[in-house]
């Protein structure tokens, strides 16, 4: 079985965008859930809900970014 995905381009360049990097977005997801899990098990050094938020956040676009994967599209 083959499966072809076609885009018109560059008016669903962001729908290829995310095609292109389902791996990367699934990886990033897994890998946030493993260490969130971790967190819950062992116990983490943040302070507050705020300082949990922005590592989150910083983890994902370091990920990302690590991956070559775009987060913001047009």
């Amino acid at each position: 079985m083959k499966a072809i995905l076609k885009f018109k381009l560059p008016e669903e360049e962001a729908e290829y965008k995310m095609a292109v990097h389902g791996a990367d977005y699934h990886s990033v997801l897994w890998n946030l859930d493993q260490h969130l899990r971790n967190f819950l098990k062992y116990g983490h050094q943040f302070d507050d809900a705020d300082s949990a938020l922005e590592y989150i956040r910083k983890y994902i676009a370091e990920e990302l970014n690590y991956r070559n994967a775009p987060f913001d599209f047009p």
